[in-house]
């Protein structure tokens, strides 16, 4: 199974401080890899968009009010 984690919850899934290795790096690093299934659909895929991934805002709100968090970012996936 894969998951997504996003990078403001990492710290949740630890019983104390992040594991890191010997450098001091973590052992648990982000990455934008994906596993590709079926390479000619994905192929396809990239001709008809020209590899371009569509854009959205995500904005973060304090509990349930229309108040932002934190300033909203332009983000995209990957």
């Amino acid at each position: 199974m894969t998951l997504n984690v996003e990078y403001n919850q990492i710290q949740n899934l630890f019983v104390g401080p992040e594991p890191l290795d010997q450098k001091g790096y973590s052992l648990y690093p982000g990455n934008i890899n994906s596993l590709v299934l079926s390479i000619d659909e994905y192929d396809e895929t990239l001709k008809g968009t020209k590899g371009l991934i569509a854009e959205f805002i995500n904005p973060k709100y304090e509990g349930n009010s229309n108040n932002f968090k934190t300033p909203a970012r332009l983000e995209c996936m990957m």
